[in-house]
């Protein structure tokens, strides 16, 4: 659990470091992605830590903005789970919904066009909605 917080603090200190010297500082996250991504992956699944799930859910984002050309497939599976478990707390539900529609993936796709259709929780399927016009589905 310890070692999961520290990882998540650490990829969200990466992500929030200033912008100086862009092309230098972009160059030095590229070469750590993989493991953020295994991280990420492994705090997504603590299924003991609804913030945890939240927080990584949200710097897979903010990697999303920083590295667009980047495919992140090996994040789609487990923020499907998470968007399509009810029991999930809703704020991690959410911020998993945005974040496979940023990641821009077939399965992520069909995944919030299910939670459109078939959630209980109204804001999760108000939001995965929201999520399919945008991009006309």
């Amino acid at each position: 659990m310890k070692k999961a917080l520290l990882t998540i603090s650490i990829a969200l200190l990466l992500m929030t470091l200033p912008m100086q010297a862009q092309e230098s500082n972009t160059r030095y996250k590229k070469q750590h992605i993989k493991q953020i991504t295994q991280n990420l992956v492994l705090a997504l699944k603590n299924n003991d830590s609804p913030s945890m799930q939240a927080s990584a859910a949200q710097t897979i984002r903010q990697l999303e903005w920083t590295f667009p050309e980047e495919p992140f497939e090996s994040l789609v599976d487990p923020l499907i789970l998470i968007v399509k478990d009810e029991k999930a707390e809703t704020s991690a539900r959410l911020l998993a919904a945005l974040a496979l529609d940023g990641i821009h993936s077939d399965t992520g796709d069909n995944a919030i066009e299910n939670a459109a259709a078939n959630s209980g929780n109204k804001s999760m399927k108000d939001l995965c909605s929201a999520l399919l016009i945008k991009t006309g589905r």
